[in-house]
């Protein structure tokens, strides 16, 4: 796993790095970006310490912080598919 704090560096196979910063870059290999764990499942999470929902504005930044990972298309559709079917964020 890398992590690459240039934005023009084109994404690669499980590179790491907040969702905001990795969507951002280049993707030629037409990767797949990836919360770990699915930000999805985080948020009611979030949502219940933080006593209240969120707006779109505050969970637009959360996601944009939230650890990620670039993945091809078939590997992300089973993380998610089995992130999902367990429903907990892991």
């Amino acid at each position: 796993m890398i992590y690459s704090e240039d934005p023009n560096k084109p994404l690669e196979m499980h590179d790491i790095g907040p969702f905001g910063a990795l969507t951002k870059r280049p993707n030629p290999k037409q990767l797949v970006v990836v919360t770990f764990p699915l930000f999805e499942l985080m948020l009611p999470q979030l949502e219940k310490e933080a006593g209240r929902k969120f707006t779109q504005a505050e969970i637009n930044a959360k996601l944009a912080l939230a650890p990620a990972v670039a993945l091809p298309k078939d590997e992300a559709e089973r993380y998610v598919c089995a992130q999902r079917s367990s429903g907990r964020a892991q």
